[in-house]
């Protein structure tokens, strides 16, 4: 809890953004099980988005439909049937980003019109 709250100071300003009324689209790596996933999407419903879309390039099969039960629509490129699933195994490359790699992003997104604040 204590990491969220700092990540959420250092890169939101301490500050949640207005998601009341607006459509929301929430991007992930992939899943897995979904939990994750799954406690975002409510998240976003309880603070009043009014249209939640989770988006993923790879996901098990089994987790669509619990997906499907919190999301008004849920996108997922590739949908796997395998029992031995593991995200990372569909990326060359699945490091972790650095804080100072995620600001890049964030400050490129910023000069091009694309970061919601």
């Amino acid at each position: 809890m204590e990491e969220a709250k700092e990540k959420m100071s250092k890169y939101l300003k301490g500050k949640e953004p207005d998601i009341k009324d607006k459509t929301v689209i929430i991007v992930d790596d992939g899943i897995a099980t979904g939990y994750t996933a799954l406690v975002a999407g409510m998240y976003a419903k309880n603070r009043g988005a009014s249209k939640v879309i989770l988006a993923v390039p790879v996901c098990p099969s089994d987790s669509i439909k619990k997906a499907e039960e919190i999301f008004d629509r849920v996108i997922c490129y590739n949908k796997v049937s395998s029992p031995f699933f593991a995200v990372g195994a569909y990326y060359q490359d699945f490091h972790q980003i650095s804080d100072s790699e995620l600001q890049n992003y964030i400050t490129e997104a910023e000069s091009k019109g694309l970061y919601y604040k």
